[in-house]
């Protein structure tokens, strides 16, 4: 009987450490998604730097005159910083607010756009779920 119940004991020690194994691998996996989800890109540059980079494009231009920047929709990662939309929620420009211009879509309501110090100025998220809703990625046009 002593027998028996040793090896339940042992079997019962297997099981544990087979859920432990288990319980680790799925926190593991929980911790990368939630990374995932919280990662997001950002672009800050010129229009000559973003047009080199192929992330924007002057449309509806007539023999140079007119027409307005826009992205391509190339979003290659390698061009942008990677942040973490838990941590970064501000962001500042060495221009005026009336300088600066994103380019991709997030809403209006979901940040606020004002002058930070002398000739500088400050993005800051303040819906940060709706704001990076639509896109994980934030380009910013800056004058250059």
């Amino acid at each position: 009987m002593l027998a028996e119940l040793e090896q339940k004991v042992l079997q019962l020690q297997q099981t544990t450490q087979e859920l432990k194994t288990t319980v680790a691998a799925k926190e593991a996996e929980i911790v990368s998604h939630e990374e995932k989800l919280a990662t997001a890109y950002v672009v800050i540059g010129t229009k000559k730097e973003l047009q080199k980079a192929g992330l924007v494009e002057k449309k509806g231009s007539v023999l140079g005159l007119g027409g307005s920047w826009k992205q391509t929709g190339k979003f290659d990662e390698t061009l942008f910083r990677k942040i973490d939309i838990r941590q970064e929620k501000e962001f500042q420009f060495p221009v005026p607010p009336d300088k600066v211009r994103i380019l991709t879509d997030h809403p209006k309501d979901s940040y606020e756009l004002a002058a930070d110090a002398e000739n500088w100025s400050r993005l800051k998220v303040t819906d940060p779920d709706r704001f990076w809703k639509g896109s994980r990625y934030l380009i910013v046009l800056i004058p250059g």
